[in-house]
């Protein structure tokens, strides 16, 4: 099979692991060395539906806060019809924001989330999406790295830096069931922060609010616990005037020594791709180790070139965002991030790591028919044929390459 890639029959049929867009891990597979990719770590003849069995919980814990913050007191709500209801008073508001957040990152008017009106708007529109993508993140490292078995052993803490309504944190604890977690959440927008705690207590976790700035965060000093840092879409609010930025790029370097996890998430734009792939270099110089998704502690290759990294995730298709996306005009069935993983040494030590695969980063800017971009370990990218279907940025599947990486791009 010449210039294409097989999937795995189980993984194309789940409905649990949908895998036609880019950003893929991919092993590749001679025919001497075939039969042994279904021994691989990321391989599964079963995939359990741990993602549904999960949802459901997550999506009743984010009514049940809305519902609590609701000014009107339903009567035996139901929550299809309250949703509709919700819809109805604060569907041109979510639109307003969404155009807003879609916007220039240095143009976003933060003054509008200032009222509990609006955070409320916020909460209901936006929330379970950030969930779905940072949810679709920790699976796609907890696949390569079993990060589950090694948080289990471990009391945690977890430091959500510009909370927004808590979608991280949330994401985090229903993926990993810690034992008596402590978050501590941060956000200066106060209506937010209270939404946030909210949601993160109906976990069961001890909730720390703190309102506060990002670049304000006090660090963690002891050596005790694994400190778990989640940032998503608040590098830019941090990035001016750079003598800031850099002392709080310093401040998370100082964790390298520590037990630290450390989660990024940005929107795919150009500019804020292309920021955090820099951020990459600084972190994997300073010691970090790439957890995700650079297969290799090389500098970025796409630095310098037109084309930059991101990842995709799949959202859910459950019917609140069915009827959201309705109301808003937005079909969101797969959302781009710049998103990344590093661990300090002593975290990325005790890990089950998975041998370094290539990654599907996606398409090249000036697009040709069927390539994609692969992110070799050996710190180069390479063109490759993708065959009839699209793959996902960033997801590790059991696709078989029946070429060698290390041939020649094509």
């Amino acid at each position: 099979m010449q210039g294409i890639f097989k999937l795995d029959r189980y993984i194309r049929k789940s409905p649990f692991f949908p895998m036609q867009y880019f950003g893929t891990l991919l092993p590749s597979v001679s025919p001497a060395n075939e039969r042994r990719v279904s021994t691989l770590p990321t391989v599964k003849t079963k995939i359990e539906p741990t993602y549904k069995l999960q949802l459901e919980p997550a999506v009743t814990s984010w009514y049940q806060t809305l519902l609590s913050h609701d000014k009107k007191k339903h009567k035996n709500p139901v929550r299809a019809k309250v949703f509709r209801q919700w819809l109805s008073i604060y569907g041109n508001e979510i639109k307003g924001l969404r155009l807003t957040y879609t916007r220039s990152r240095d143009q976003i008017d933060y003054s509008l989330l200032q009222h509990a009106r609006s955070a409320f708007a916020y909460m209901l529109g936006f929330h379970l999406p950030n969930f779905a993508r940072v949810y679709r993140l920790l699976e796609r490292v907890n696949r390569t790295h079993n990060l589950h078995a090694y948080l289990e052993k471990q009391a945690c803490h977890l430091y959500d830096i510009g909370c927004g309504t808590g979608a991280f944190a949330h994401a985090f604890l229903t993926a990993f069931p810690l034992k008596k977690p402590q978050v501590s959440l941060l956000d200066p927008n106060r209506h937010l922060l209270k939404l946030a705690t909210d949601m993160v207590k109906s976990t069961g976790a001890d909730c720390k609010p703190i309102q506060c700035k990002a670049h304000e965060l006090r660090m963690p000093q002891g050596l005790a616990e694994t400190s778990i840092f989640l940032l998503g879409n608040v590098l830019n609010q941090i990035q001016k005037p750079e003598k800031r930025y850099e002392a709080f790029i310093d401040r998370l370097l100082q964790q390298v020594n520590r037990n630290s996890l450390l989660f990024i998430l940005e929107p795919a734009t150009e500019d804020s791709a292309v920021d955090m792939m820099r951020l990459r270099n600084e972190l994997v110089a300073g010691g970090f180790v790439s957890l995700y998704p650079c297969p290799h502690a090389m500098p970025c290759p796409l630095l310098g070139t037109r084309d930059r990294c991101y990842s995709d995730f799949p959202l859910l298709q459950i019917p609140e965002m069915k009827w959201l996306d309705e109301q808003t005009g937005v079909k969101r069935h797969v959302f781009s991030a710049a998103a990344y993983c590093f661990a300090s040494p002593s975290v990325a030590q005790a890990l089950q790591v998975a041998p370094p695969l290539p990654v599907l980063i996606g398409k090249p800017l000036v697009q040709e028919t069927k390539v994609g971009m692969l992110c070799m370990p050996t710190g180069t990218v390479e063109r490759k044929a993708l065959g009839g279907s699209k793959k996902m940025r960033g997801e590790k599947t059991t696709l078989l390459l029946s070429e060698s990486p290390t041939g020649s791009p094509r």
